[in-house]
């Protein structure tokens, strides 16, 4: 019997020793354990933290490129807007023009006939009296056509 009794001693001893060590085992994997779970809790907090930073930095840049767009929008209507005068105006110009064209061709049409009368009426040898008349004629058309 003490052949049993020193092998079973032998084998509690044994099965002693491995419950310890897989005891400390135990412990040793549950602190690491607990470092990892603290360690995944930091990152997932820092990570949660990053999130909001990047969320309210595309909030504002969301908001900034929007009051942007919207700028932009309110410059281009008010060019166009701009736009759409001056080619009026240049409308206005180019009709006004286009009749002191007009005007001055008439006016030089009516030149060349008091011309052709002066020249005609100092052929027919008439007074000077006709021809300062006809020069003071001429002098008062030109004045009167760009005092316009």
């Amino acid at each position: 019997m003490t052949k049993l009794t020193k092998a079973q001693e032998e084998a509690q001893k044994q099965h002693k020793e491995q419950v310890e060590k897989a005891n400390k085992q135990n412990e040793e994997l549950q602190k690491k354990l607990t470092e990892i779970t603290k360690a995944n809790e930091a990152a997932q907090k820092a990570h949660t933290e990053q999130l909001g930073k990047l969320q309210a930095q595309l909030k504002a840049q969301t908001e900034a490129s929007t009051r942007q767009s919207k700028e932009f929008g309110e410059s281009l209507k008010k060019m166009q807007e701009t736009n759409g005068e001056l080619n009026k105006s240049l409308q206005r110009l180019t009709t006004q023009n286009t009749q002191a064209a007009k005007d001055l061709q008439e006016a030089k049409d009516r030149a060349r006939d008091l011309e052709k009368q002066l020249e005609e009426a100092l052929k027919k040898g008439g007074s000077n009296l006709w021809m300062w008349i006809a020069i003071i004629a001429v002098i008062a058309f030109f004045a009167a056509l760009f005092m316009r």
